[in-house]
């Protein structure tokens, strides 16, 4: 399926990849091990977790040296250990550790905030040090989105903390998140990753180890947004053009700059009065057009039954010509359930393109089992099953190219589907397969994930017994054949429609590109085309 977006709309729809990531290795490594708080750790202590560490990823990770380089991931360990000779806390640790695995330019391997011992999850989670308010970074600037304290309000772009620039910020955080390479989707996972809410976080739980507060107190330096977002912003009229109100908004902020001092809270009050809810599928309808916001595929210890949502809803719209798919917000999953999404799509069958799977052993070494932490432990061991290849990897039973159907009466209208870089695993391999097929057009951003093949579907966490910090390593990795034998592209999915969001458009509660896909609606309906005013 293809279109093309009306001029307008792509004259000011420019897509931004945001600044490229930084080297993976700053200058800011030695304040890492020593950073607040936690339990102490002596130097042999830290030095016996990194050893730990550094085995349980090469016996482990099948794709360890895929995306970063022996001498890349060697560097890192090298710096990790000069960072603890004189010993570290288990927050210093947790930081070093993400570096690491953030080095390795895998989507599945980080320094995992679930998989923690429950002392460092509290060191993380429980104290009395997060900024009291949310945020969405948007055009590489921070939006607050939601505010626990009076004086601040949503709205309001944060340009410091303690007298420290966002993008300084930014800059030192990005290197400690996982994303699958450094393609632009891959930078622009990393930087979601920074935003409030259920698949990023990183402000939370990072930003207070790697700049804790010296009294309980944050100094913001902040711009203000006088026009009050969403409620005001539909109040403007037809007449007045998103530009418009852009210009205005710029207009009005330029000289509204101040310093202010807020307490740093916990993360249970800061959600008591912004509460996160879990993402969860819905569904509404403007006029002619169904919007379906499917945030997540994973429904692991939930009754949620995936088919029977799909076969309600797909009934329910069939009489509608256009749906909007916003797939923004996922980041993977279940991928069967993604299947069920796509046969719902489908007019013909799709096969899904081959893969081939390794593993980087045949079984686990015993000193390594009382360290690891898995839901089935029968992936530790491989004999029988898996065929020695040159250069030490093992080959798994190779899988088939997965076969969708079409359901019986498949969806008969015209799909368009919001995707960006939080699509990774199998939100990515969603929206792979959704252009592939033809079952829609894609708007929005580049993905993360990577069209050459995942490290995932197995997995287990290595758990550091000094610092009880936690790993995840993925334990089988998927290299992508393309049909004519050569290896696909080294990036993830590029929309045939690039949308980004404007940072003028966020401030005042527009979804910009929401607004672009009403907008391509729009000029796919017979007739003259109607002024079309977004709603929120």
């Amino acid at each position: 399926m293809t279109s093309v977006l009306p001029a307008s709309v792509i004259n000011r729809r420019r897509v931004m990849h945001g600044l490229m990531l930084a080297p993976l290795w700053p200058a800011l490594m030695p304040g890492l091990a020593h950073a607040r708080s936690g339990n102490t750790l002596s130097a042999e202590q830290a030095l016996g977790d990194l050893l730990l560490l550094r085995r349980g990823l090469d016996v482990l990770h099948p794709g360890l040296h895929r995306r970063a380089t022996p001498a890349q991931v060697a560097a890192a360990f090298a710096a990790a250990e000069r960072a603890v000779a004189g010993g570290s806390t288990q927050a210093g640790m947790f930081l070093l550790c993400s570096h690491i695995a953030a080095t390795v330019n895998c989507g599945h391997t980080w320094a995992s905030l679930f998989n923690a011992r429950k002392d460092v999850r509290h060191l993380l989670m429980d104290g009395i040090d997060k900024l009291p308010f949310t945020l969405r970074w948007v055009q590489g600037r921070a939006l607050i989105t939601g505010s626990a304290v009076p004086g601040l309000a949503a709205g309001s772009e944060l340009l410091a903390v303690d007298g420290r620039p966002m993008a300084e910020i930014a800059a030192a955080l990005l290197p400690l998140l996982r994303a699958d390479g450094q393609h632009a989707g891959a930078v622009g996972k990393r930087r979601a990753q920074l935003d409030s809410g259920t698949s990023g976080g990183a402000m939370d739980w990072l930003f207070p180890l790697r700049f804790p507060s010296a009294d309980g107190r944050w100094r913001l330096t902040v711009r203000e947004q006088p026009l009050l977002p969403g409620s005001a912003a539909r109040g403007m009229t037809l007449e007045m053009t998103h530009e418009m109100k852009r210009d205005m908004a710029s207009d009005m902020t330029r000289s509204m700059t101040r310093d202010m001092t807020v307490p740093a809270i916990s993360l249970a009050e800061r959600q008591r009065s912004l509460p996160t809810p879990a993402p969860q599928w819905s569904f509404e309808r403007e006029a002619d057009t169904a919007l379906l916001r499917l945030p997540t595929f994973a429904f692991w210890n939930s009754n949620f039954k995936a088919d029977a949502y799909l076969a309600r809803t797909f009934a329910a719209i069939r009489g509608l010509p256009f749906l909007v798919i916003d797939l923004r917000d996922n980041e993977g999953g279940d991928d069967s359930i993604a299947r069920q999404v796509l046969a719902h799509l489908l007019r013909t069958p799709y096969e899904a393109p081959a893969v081939r799977l390794e593993s980087a052993y045949e079984q686990v070494p015993a000193d390594l089992w009382p360290h690891l932490g898995t839901w089935n432990r029968g992936f530790f061991d491989r004999r029988g099953q898996a065929t020695l290849l040159p250069g030490g990897r093992w080959l798994l039973p190779t899988s088939q190219a997965a076969r969708v159907e079409p359901v019986a009466t498949p969806y008969p209208g015209r799909t368009v589907v919001l995707v960006g870089p939080q699509n990774s695993s199998a939100g990515y391999l969603f929206a792979r397969d959704l252009q592939r097929s033809g079952a829609a057009v894609l708007m929005g951003q580049a993905t993360g994930g990577h069209q050459r093949g995942l490290n995932a579907g197995q997995l287990a966490w290595l758990t550091l017994p000094a610092s009880g910090v936690a790993v995840d390593i993925p334990l089988r990795a998927s290299h992508t054949l393309d049909e004519d034998g050569q290896p696909p592209p080294d990036h993830g999915v590029l929309p045939e429609l690039p949308v980004a969001p404007l940072f003028e458009d966020a401030a005042m509660g527009i979804d910009t590109t929401l607004d672009a896909a009403r907008s391509l609606i729009a000029g796919w309906r017979p007739g003259p085309r109607p002024r079309v005013a977004p709603t929120h």
